[in-house]
């Protein structure tokens, strides 16, 4: 863009009057190096050049380069101009502006958009209507998006594999898992093939179904498509859903040897699986590995193998991995370091939670909720009843609202040292 605008200003300082082709050449030059108020600055010029007047070149360009700057209502205002110009739309204008407004998540302009394109002449393409409907789906708008792919056969115009996929997106996001499943009948009924897409967003409508996203995924390979990153990540989801720690690890595996795919959000998804699941050596196990297969844990990886070390009650193998977590510079945030703070507690490791907090507050980190809870227990479990009524006067200090279980644990610590009245006056406080 800098030489066609040394080339513009050079032709100037010729006395050449430049002509509208070269105006257009280089507000499309500024178009692609995202220097969209330049675009606007040379649009405005053309007017004042030897009676020169925009056209719908030059007007699309300068519509299209305000979209994809996220400037919306520019590129709407220079779109609704055109009349002023004595232009009407065409099919490019109407799917810049239509973008333009995507781009800016604007679903509602959008729509009224798309609905004003045929009072200015214009036909509505299906490209514009697919815009429309990922508008829909990102707003999560599932009966409009719904509505307009209803609406094409009144138009004449025949949805495609985009359309469908777009739909899918939007009726999955919304739980809309059944519609989002007959959906992807209707367009094989068609004879549509679906993609990747199309296949992922119907994998992560499945649901809890496990059974249903693997034969989705044959279903895939019946038609020569390869699963990816993204469909394995929306297959692992469902897992996630129901709870499913051996079928992940099955997926997983079949995904790094049959496909070679393997990336840091499977691999998290993998581990947070299984610790919910308490499988805290194959949570490990994932994590460990994940070096040899080409995936740096991060700090999620950690703290989700330290949730899972806390599920099981292995407070020793939570203490070794948040050290080894150190050594490989991996600073801990506040959910690591609570998360060891709950596995102390079922250790009972008082002091060693304790401590975390000490270290929290000099790194400033504000204990949350489920900190102060954990670290209550393990005071008042190993009977440090003066430490858990400090602490639990720390969380009224706070306004954190302590967990019932925790004043209860903390009430009998102080009953069994026979500090009857502050007993009572936790069991008051926890009402």
């Amino acid at each position: 863009w800098h030489q066609a605008l040394a080339l513009l200003g050079e032709a100037r300082s010729l006395g050449v009057a430049p002509d509208i082709v070269l105006y257009g050449a280089a507000m499309a030059a500024c178009a692609r190096g995202a220097q969209w108020l330049r675009v606007l600055e040379l649009l405005n010029e053309i007017p004042s050049e030897g009676g020169l007047r925009r056209n719908l070149v030059t007007s699309n360009i300068a519509i299209a380069a305000c979209g994809r700057a996220s400037q919306w209502k520019l590129a709407l205002h220079l779109f609704e101009d055109l009349a002023s110009w004595g232009m009407r739309p065409d099919v490019v204008s109407s799917a810049s502006a239509l973008n333009a407004c995507a781009q800016g998540h604007q679903w509602q302009a959008v729509l009224a958009l798309l609905g004003a394109i045929p009072e200015k002449m214009v036909a509505p393409s299906i490209v514009s209507y697919n815009t429309a409907v990922s508008a829909c789906e990102k707003a999560q708008r599932w009966m409009d998006a719904l509505s307009l792919v209803s609406s094409l056969h009144s138009r004449r115009l025949q949805p495609d594999v985009v359309t469908y996929s777009a739909l899918m997106s939007a009726l999955e996001k919304s739980h809309q898992w059944s519609k989002a499943l007959s959906t992807l009948s209707e367009m094989r009924d068609r004879d549509l093939v679906p993609n990747i897409i199309t296949f992922s967003a119907a994998i992560r409508a499945c649901g809890a179904a496990v059974p249903m996203v693997v034969g989705l995924l044959e279903d895939m390979r019946s038609i020569g498509l390869t699963p990816n990153a993204l469909t394995y990540s929306a297959a692992l989801s469902v897992c996630v859903r129901a709870a499913h720690w051996s079928a992940a690890l099955a997926l997983f595996e079949e995904a790094r040897v049959r496909d070679r795919v393997s990336d840091h959000i499977m691999c998290n998804a993998v581990v947070a699986v299984c610790a919910r699941a308490s499988r805290w050596e194959a949570a490990l196990g994932v994590v460990h590995s994940m070096e040899t297969w080409g995936s740096t844990p991060d700090v999620v990886s950690w703290n989700t193998a330290l949730s899972a070390c806390e599920r099981g009650s292995e407070w020793a193998c939570a203490l070794g991995l948040f050290e080894h977590m150190q050594t490989l510079s991996i600073a801990p945030d506040v959910i690591s370091r609570s998360n060891l703070i709950s596995a102390c507690a079922h250790g009972r490791l008082w002091k060693a939670a304790l401590d975390q907090m000490q270290v929290m507050r000099s790194c400033s980190m504000e204990p949350n909720l489920i900190t102060y809870n954990a670290s209550v227990y393990a005071t008042a479990a190993a009977q440090a009843w003066p430490q858990a009524l400090a602490l639990v006067s720390e969380m009224h200090a706070a306004r954190l609202e302590c967990d019932l279980d925790a004043h209860a644990i903390a009430a009998e610590s102080l009953l069994a040292a026979g500090r009857t009245q502050e007993a009572l006056g936790l069991y008051r406080r926890a009402g």
